[in-house]
């Protein structure tokens, strides 16, 4: 109790340090929108304002968009009847998911090195990159995952080692641990698709469970029920990508002969890679088979040095260190797939698959340290070797540090501060003034959700001005990102729509818009004669409106 109490306190002082200047930080233009979809002019909503809510979402209405989040928009809605317009509660959410998140993590490894050797496994781990744009933003449904995650590998780690436990009568886990499991599997499968992948280690587990003879009714029922959720997410999302014309979200087709043809062609580009790096196949077939070969002997040898039980238990480290390797790279394999080959990408879409590298990294470590101790090598030698190892990776924690996590939370908050800023003094003047039209100014395909964005909020501050659409150029161009042109030319068609057709035939159909208060009018129609104010979004405004603000 007394590690356990340790490890949630120090969680807490990290996750302050590090997160403290979000609980002063305001709305952002990016995904933050999607709260103001719920709140309303009103900026609070009451408990019976849920269902209403929940069924302007896709978890009833499946026609929206090819991806199904179930469990996101129901938590996204219930914290805006908990926080409403205060973004201090969002943020201070957000930041005890972190908090729990790193205590699940640390807990578990504590069991395996010590909670010293833990903790600085731990601080490895969270010190990676892809965390930044995880946890420095409201939207982000991977927060709600990683929420998720801590409460399964908390509970999937607690009946694991009980189903290890040789010891005669050892009580199973009670309900709590399954509960807890159940909550975090279903929480993150239906905040985010590729954390469907917990069906394979629930499977797994489950496979443990009956052959250790620990298959009670609560691993049964709470089993069937996370596998059962995950098979009907996974059917749910299937049919929508079919009635989306087989393409996912991003405007990629999502067919599982074309998904593993790109798996296929990312794979033959990283041998490629180590090729060029000087790696040719006979190499790599060598090493393998050395690796292999050494594993063996050296069994042979602690079989003929030690007897049957000490061999035994060699190959039993090796067998279940391999396991483990082979679902991890099940794991990463089941990311790349789902971004269609595009990872990692140093960003929020590399979790929860970068993990797998730092896990599969400690559990080589502690076959090592486990094998080396059935040699007689003194322990004040081994752990000679856990300090030296202990040190590198605090050497790595110190050089990445928590700096650019604490520092992206920084900037985080100034630039949300002075974004709310701008959308409280743009109401403030259209307010003034609700006849005359604002135009937004677009330069850019990916305006397209900055422009909804600010719509959105504009709607809450009880904006009443008609709207419309100008497009610059070519949509696309300036920044495009050359990974996604299907759905650049996706969005640049949909702009195009609302700025020559306006919104309305887009609601009508049942698209993204259903949200919309203030709907976007024909720019055809703008009298060019009569007074009207632009913004501007990617570029300035060379309309003859009064140009208000460059928004984005």
């Amino acid at each position: 109790m007394v590690k356990f109490i340790a490890i949630v306190l120090c969680s807490l002082a990290l996750s302050y340090y590090i997160f403290s200047a979000s609980l002063d930080a305001r709305w952002y233009i990016i995904d933050d929108h999607e709260i103001m979809n719920f709140l309303g002019p009103e900026k609070h909503i009451s408990l019976l304002d849920t269902p209403s809510l929940i069924e302007k979402t896709e978890i009833v209405d499946l026609n929206i968009h090819p991806r199904y989040r179930p469990a996101h928009w129901l938590i996204v809605v219930l914290e805006s009847w908990l926080w409403g317009d205060n973004p201090f509660g969002w943020y201070l959410f957000k930041m005890m998911a972190f908090a729990l998140f790193m205590s699940v993590f640390w807990w578990i490894t504590q069991h395996y090195i010590g909670i010293a050797y833990g903790g600085i496994f731990t601080l490895y781990v969270l010190s990676q990159a892809f965390w930044v744009d995880i946890w420095t933003k409201l939207g982000a449904p991977e927060v709600n995952a990683a929420l998720g995650l801590a409460l399964y590998a908390a509970g999937f780690f607690t009946v694991l080692k009980n189903g290890a436990d040789n010891t005669d009568g050892v009580k199973l886990p009670g309900v709590f641990y399954w509960l807890l499991m159940a909550a975090g599997a279903l929480i993150a499968m239906g905040s985010k698709e590729n954390f469907l992948i917990i069906l394979l280690p629930q499977t797994c587990l489950l496979g443990y469970l009956l052959v250790r003879g620990r298959l009670d009714s609560n691993a049964r029922f709470f089993s069937s029920l996370i596998i059962v959720f995950g098979l009907l997410m996974a059917g749910v999302i299937a049919y929508l990508i079919k009635i989306h014309g087989g393409s996912d979200f991003y405007s990629k087709n999502a067919g599982l002969h074309d998904r593993l043809g790109t798996f296929l062609a990312y794979m033959d580009s990283l041998l490629a890679r180590l090729h060029m790096w000087g790696f040719s196949n006979t190499f790599l077939i060598v090493t393998a088979s050395v690796i292999a070969g050494i594993i063996f002997i050296a069994g042979a040898f602690i079989f003929k040095q030690k007897g049957t039980a000490v061999a035994g238990g060699y190959f039993s480290v090796i067998s279940k260190t391999l396991a483990l390797l082979i679902v991890l790279s099940i794991i990463v394999a089941s990311q790349i797939i789902f971004y269609n080959g595009y990872w990692p990408v140093n960003n929020r879409f590399d979790f929860p698959g970068k993990l797998a590298f730092p896990v599969a990294g400690l559990s080589i470590i502690l076959a090592m340290m486990k094998i080396i101790a059935t040699l007689d090598v003194k322990p004040k030698t081994i752990n000679t070797i856990k300090f030296i190892l202990a040190v590198v990776f605090l050497v790595i924690v110190v050089h990445r540090g928590f700096v650019p996590l604490r520092e992206a939370t920084q900037k985080h908050a100034i630039i949300t501060r002075d974004f709310t800023d701008k959308i409280a003094n743009l109401s403030a003047e259209l307010n003034k003034h609700p006849q005359i039209p604002l135009v937004f100014e677009t330069h850019n395909v990916w305006d397209y959700e900055p422009i909804f964005s600010v719509e959105r909020f504009l709607s809450v501050n009880n904006v009443k001005n008609p709207l419309y659409l100008r497009i610059h150029d070519s949509p696309g161009a300036g920044k495009t990102n050359a990974l996604l042109p299907e759905f650049e030319v996706k969005l640049a068609r949909q702009l195009h729509d609302i700025s020559v057709k306006g919104s309305l035939p887009m609601r009508e159909a049942g698209q993204f818009t259903r949200f919309i208060r203030n709907q976007f009018l024909p720019v055809g129609i703008l009298n060019d004669t009569q007074p009207c104010f632009s913004i501007g979004f990617s570029g300035d405004s060379g309309s003859n409106c009064k140009y208000l603000m460059r928004i984005f």
